[in-house]
């Protein structure tokens, strides 16, 4: 549901296609929202059959048409409606990576030990990541000089940024707390 309303705020910003949706999705959001492109243009339909947006075709001569779409004052409406209520996922998050751990006991310390040196990698890419986005958002930026929608911006990638050093961080400090258990003891003593 959370899909829609990214899409009806990017195009509160500026009238695009949905392939121009796609890239400034990918560009500045998917660090917390991914959208596939057949989901955009799912949501697209739907908006559009609600009347939360309008598109019409721009003919080219030597490219394909587009489809151009704008938000609509229903859309903006429900945008704002949505953007005001209290968000459901902060009541009770759900978190696979904390629910494989309450149960890694069943595994082997070197296997959680591997997860967690995975889990660090990962973080770290999300974290490089995040570095192209805030370059991204620099752009943005100076297109919006004046507003205040940027501080917003580099808000979220802040929280996403700080997020990401904490589960690596988190990871780095489980690894050496189970290098400190005796079977990895044994283990690393054992190829000495």
């Amino acid at each position: 549901m959370s899909l829609r309303f990214g899409i009806l705020g990017l195009l509160n910003y500026s009238s695009m296609t949905g392939y121009d949706l796609k890239k400034v999705f990918d560009a500045s959001i998917d660090f917390f929202w991914h959208a596939q492109t057949s989901q955009i243009y799912r949501e697209l339909n739907v908006m559009e059959e609600e009347g939360w947006l309008i598109s019409h075709v721009e003919i080219q001569t030597d490219k394909p048409n587009k489809r151009i779409y704008e938000i609509t004052d229903k859309g903006r409406e429900a945008l704002m409606e949505w953007i005001a209520s209290a968000p459901k996922e902060d009541r009770r998050p759900k978190l696979p990576t904390l629910m494989r751990m309450f149960f890694a006991g069943e595994r082997s310390v070197e296997e959680n030990i591997a997860f967690f040196e995975d889990y660090i990698k990962r973080s770290q890419a999300w974290l490089d990541k995040m570095d192209k986005i805030d370059l991204d958002l620099k752009y943005y930026t100076d297109r919006f000089s004046g507003s205040p929608r940027p501080l917003y911006w580099e808000m979220t990638l802040d929280y996403g940024i700080q997020l990401m050093q904490m589960n690596r961080d988190w990871a780095k400090k489980n690894i050496e707390i189970l290098k400190k258990l005796p079977a990895a003891k044994d283990k690393a003593e054992a190829t000495d």
